[in-house]
């Protein structure tokens, strides 16, 4: 080690000396043939150190070094007969000169060489000749071991052909030479995730997105990051890292595909319906509408039956929609006969999970409230019937966090114990879990308010009355609701109206973002008084009750 940094310094002297000397210092020595002084005082000229610059004589005194076998006046000379500097441009004569040079191992004219390989490789890459290509690269990373870009273009070759063990050596020596490169462990990620080496792919995309990346690529690395997380079973990361995709970019279809199925993997039969909503609304806008990029993005390639019905049943609802609004539903109905000829489920077997997704939605969005937590955290407080327990979970400064209850007792302690609620927060918390739509609906059931109408069925009833046969009659029930919702509002500002209220247009929403445009837009525009009294049918009225 300490021979090594002698010479290193010693090389650095060197250059520090030239830097501080002038043509002066080497001419009698060049005159009197001295090889190494002949090549400075060209380099003197070339520079114009102590004399004026001139390429014409820095060529000739480099040459004469050079015919005396000096390696780095080869290499000059050569430069100056492919620049044409002071001498007649000839690329000929110019590579001859680097080649004798580089047979000495001038470290300039051999990156000269591997220049020149990896152009020519590049070249053939570009035509398709890949194999060509590869020989090149190799050829330029062996006379520059340092030669990154050579490494890089050789690592996508060997993806081209399939050869993803080759590439990832080329990656990591790309990324030895370059640890800044994020593109690198962002491919680099890509061949392990097509390897199943889910954990080693998880940490290349994190190390990717922290180096930063194009946002379309930052789209694709938490995409296919969060699908790492899915094959190891980890869901909800899968549907964090697919949020953020969508974040990067709204239109990236393919994870709303990943999203889906995680969803489904969670039972929320809601997420995957809406995901796979905006992928056939994203499909029908696309001029490049594949079937076969369709089926993978809807996961309908795949062996789960409820992935298929799930993914048909959303394209079911989105031609429903468009039917009723007079739309040509052309591309809706191809898709449905392609995933239900691929997911080998039955139209019966959709317009059922069609049911049973709506009945899912509602209940997930009628369980739930949304306010600010001591104004200072956005915050969600929900209700799960089946297993009895509240979720709370608040957005703070920079985290999101959730508390599990078995109680709101239970929720009002361990919010205590946190710390980071004031009583008043607190309380107000407990205020609001007394308006979650579902709870109260259910309670009024029992009472026999409103003549013991099942409000949450009758949401149920409306929306998939609606989704099943779409009509002017079945389309008034849901304005009907909505209006009522309105009206009640307008008069009174009540707490569970607009928890209901939201819980609805969310339903819709969820289900159908054009359905939603529809109604909100014919709420805002028409007479909601009117819209309020259709339909003419009394259990509705437990939605303007205020209670």
């Amino acid at each position: 080690m300490k021979k090594t940094i002698i010479v290193l310094l010693m090389a650095l002297c060197t250059v520090c000396v030239f830097a501080q000397t002038t043509a002066a210092d080497y001419r009698a020595a060049a005159e009197a043939g001295n090889a190494e002084a002949q090549y400075n005082l060209g380099r003197c000229y070339q520079l114009g150190r102590g004399v004026e610059r001139d390429r014409t004589k820095a060529f000739e005194w480099c040459l004469k070094a050079a015919n005396q076998g000096y390696a780095d006046a080869q290499y000059y000379v050569g430069f100056y007969y492919r620049r044409g500097w002071g001498v007649e441009q000839d690329a000929a004569k110019g590579e001859s000169w680097n080649d004798k040079a580089a047979a000495q191992g001038n470290k300039l004219a051999l990156s000269f060489q591997a220049n020149k390989a990896y152009n020519d490789a590049s070249e053939s890459h570009d035509k398709g000749d890949i194999d060509k290509a590869i020989a090149g690269y190799t050829t330029a990373v062996k006379l520059n071991p340092e030669h990154s870009d050579a490494y890089w273009r050789r690592a996508i070759a060997y993806m081209n052909k399939g050869d993803y063990d080759k590439a990832i050596p080329d990656y990591t020596q790309v990324i030895k030479l370059s640890p800044e490169a994020s593109n690198a462990y962002y491919f680099r990620g890509f061949i392990y995730s097509n390897l199943d080496k889910h954990d080693l792919a998880i940490n290349d995309y994190t190390k990717a997105l922290e180096l930063g990346l194009s946002d379309e690529n930052t789209a694709s690395a938490y995409n296919n990051r969060g699908w790492a997380y899915f094959e190891k079973g980890n869901y909800d990361k899968c549907i964090d890292d697919c949020t953020q995709a969508i974040k990067a970019d709204p239109n990236f279809v393919y994870s709303y595909g990943s999203r889906a199925e995680a969803y489904l993997k969670k039972n929320n039969i809601g997420g995957a319906l809406s995901d796979y909503s905006k992928i056939a609304q994203l499909t029908v806008e696309d001029k490049n509408y594949n079937k076969d990029l369709l089926t993978y993005n809807m996961g309908a390639i795949s062996d789960t039956e409820n992935t298929n019905t799930c993914a048909g049943a959303a394209v079911y609802m989105e031609m429903q929609v468009g039917k009723f609004l007079g739309q040509d539903t052309t591309r809706y109905q191809s898709m449905l006969g392609h995933i239900t000829a691929r997911g080998n489920v039955t139209q019966g077997e959709i317009e059922g999970f069609v049911r049973e997704g709506i009945a899912a939605v509602v209940d997930a969005e009628f369980s739930k409230v949304y306010f600010m937590i001591d104004k200072n955290y956005n915050a969600e407080l929900s209700y799960n019937s089946t297993t009895k327990k509240y979720l709370l979970i608040y957005e703070g400064v920079s985290d999101i966090d959730e508390i599990i209850a078995s109680s709101l007792s239970d929720l009002r302690t361990k919010m205590t114990n946190t710390r980071d609620f004031t009583a008043a927060g607190v309380n107000a918390t407990m205020k609001e879990a007394e308006v979650i739509p579902l709870v109260v609906y259910t309670e009024w059931k029992q009472k026999g308010v409103a003549g013991g109408t099942d409000a949450i069925a009758l949401v149920k009833e409306a929306i998939t009355s609606f989704f099943l046969n779409p009509n002017k009659n079945t389309y008034s029930a849901l304005t009907g609701i909505s209006a009522r919702f309105w009206i009640s509002l307008m008069y009174q500002m009540n707490s569970l109206v607009d928890a209901a209220d939201t819980a609805f247009l969310g339903s819709l929403q969820t289900l159908s973002s054009v359905l939603w445009d529809k109604v909100t837009s014919d709420i805002n525009n028409m007479t909601a008084n009117a819209m309020a009294k259709i339909p003419n049918d009394t259990r509705y009225n437990i939605f303007s009750m205020n209670k």
